[in-house]
């Protein structure tokens, strides 16, 4: 008897062994069935929507009557915010070559707007409002005026600011008039978020000024892997007096190490105004630094409409919510138009993407979701950076010689 039901037990262990076996299998063909035959990568670029919603939009406009206050502020809020979504995503170089927009341009564009604060008198309307443009619309109309843009957002970027004068370098020593002008500027709004170092012990120990300035790769590597950033820009700033004409300018010099731009270095001069103190000065070459280095962003990851692209890439799966987090960060991609799953298999899928302008900038928009897309001998590979072997200077995620 004893026998009897050890024998049926272990038949029972050998049924529920194999029914489990079973139900995984059925549920990874009846996931991947799904997920091939209906499923399909269309909504990409969703990216794009996010960085057509224009903030903080602030008015303050007086009239006759407090409702024709309110209709004009409402029209200069609608200026206003597409202004500021030009300066975003379009070169400043050619937004200065559209004289004036009328705004029966504009209310087309929008797809809504919000009043977040409003305070209003008899005569007097003051509001904070937010708009969110329509993508397509703004494309087109950025397209027939033959306006260059991009839509691509840079992982966030550690800017050092060096000062130099007479010759000695500092960076963390108090005071430091540059690092302290670069607190006074706003980053935010743009595509390349610019985060400044706390400055504490930690980050004395490992970057001293001199060796930001001749961009030492290790100690550079170091802070980047405290703050988490995967690009550093060294900004130094040095005072020259030429005696003989009596003049004082500041010389900045912009390094870029890591990312897409690595490598980088530009040279500018600003002749200093004595009749401002010196901080307001400094606080506006550093929102003139600020402006550049979106600038340089926007140059390298400008969307092209009129070169459509497309490729096929292997993607490495290792499970389902990995799957889903590749899928969700190509929706994100600007760039793509369209994606399509060609096979799918356990480990392993390959898919078509349609997309916009050059292999490199698909690479650069990948890379800022963490991303690397790489050629290989047949195909082109879509993987996940290994974190452990990232360094400031390496800029093997990009292949240069792409077109």
């Amino acid at each position: 008897m004893e026998k009897f039901k050890i024998v049926i037990l272990t038949r029972i262990t050998n049924v529920r062994t194999n029914l489990n076996a079973l139900l995984r299998i059925f549920y990874f063909i009846f996931t991947t069935t799904f997920l091939l035959c209906h499923y399909d990568i269309s909504e990409a670029g969703s990216e794009g929507k996010d960085v057509y919603l224009v903030e903080k939009i602030k008015v303050d406009v007086t009239s006759q009557t407090a409702a024709l206050a309110r209709k004009l502020a409402i029209a200069k809020a609608h200026n206003q915010a597409f202004r500021k979504l030009l300066n975003r995503i379009a070169l400043k170089r050619e937004i200065k070559l559209i004289d004036r927009i009328s705004q029966k341009e504009i209310y087309p564009l929008v797809l809504s707007f919000g009043i977040d604060e409003e305070r209003a008198s008899s005569v007097r309307y003051i509001a904070k409002m937010r708009f969110q443009f329509r993508r397509d619309s703004v494309r087109r109309y950025l397209a027939t005026r033959r306006l260059s843009f991009t839509e691509t957002r840079s992982k966030p970027v550690l800017l050092l600011p060096v000062y130099e004068n007479t010759g000695a370098k500092i960076l963390w020593d108090n005071p430091n008039p540059w690092f302290s002008a670069w607190r006074r500027v706003p980053f935010r709004g743009g595509l390349v978020p610019i985060l400044l170092p706390l400055g504490v012990l930690a980050d004395v120990r490992l970057v001293s000024a001199n060796q930001a300035a001749a961009a030492s790769s290790k100690n550079l590597n170091a802070l980047a892997r405290r703050y988490n950033v995967a690009s550093i820009v060294v900004a130094v700033a040095a005072i020259n007096t030429d005696i003989t004409k009596g003049l004082r300018t500041i010389n900045v010099t912009t390094n870029y190490f890591g990312g897409p731009l690595s490598n980088r270095t530009s040279v500018r001069s600003f002749r200093i105004n004595e009749r401002v103190k010196p901080i307001v000065f400094l606080s506006g070459v550093a929102e003139k630094i600020v402006s550049q280095i979106s600038e340089d962003w926007k140059n390298e990851n400008l969307i092209r409409l009129d070169q459509p692209n497309e490729l096929i890439a292997d993607i490495a799966i290792r499970d389902l919510p990995d799957w889903i987090d590749v899928q969700k960060k190509l929706r994100k991609t600007s760039l793509i138009k369209h994606v399509r799953i060609l096979r799918i298999s356990r480990r392993k899928a390959l898919i078509r993407i349609e997309f916009y302008g050059r292999h490199r900038q698909l690479q650069i928009a990948l890379g800022q979701l963490d991303l690397v897309l790489k050629r290989d001998s047949v195909n082109w590979i879509i993987t996940k950076p290994n974190r452990r072997n990232q360094s400031l200077r390496g800029s093997s995620n990009i292949e240069r010689g792409e077109n």
